[in-house]
């Protein structure tokens, strides 16, 4: 019969696979935030002045909004009042 040599600093499959996966897993990571970085260099940023501008608009908005939602509140709930003094 043949002998059958053993190495004994051979790790078992599942281990090999498992430290792959977790290998894998922080190399997945480590791309994600290079590929982050790069997208980010694409990115045209709003000038100072047109950032201004921006938050105006969107602060108008909130505003106008809150008048809105306030005046169909206000109404709902005389409407409510009225039909429950019914």
């Amino acid at each position: 019969m043949a002998k059958v040599e053993e190495n004994k600093n051979t790790k078992p499959s599942f281990i090999k696979r498992a430290g792959e996966k977790v290998v894998g897993f922080f190399k997945g990571i480590g791309r994600f935030f290079m590929n982050m970085k790069h997208e980010l260099k694409k990115v045209t940023w709003p000038t100072k002045k047109e950032l201004i501008n921006y938050s105006l608009v969107v602060f108008a908005f909130m505003l106008i909004m809150t008048v809105i939602i306030g005046v169909f509140d206000f109404a709902a709930s005389a409407l409510v009042n009225l039909i429950v003094s019914l």
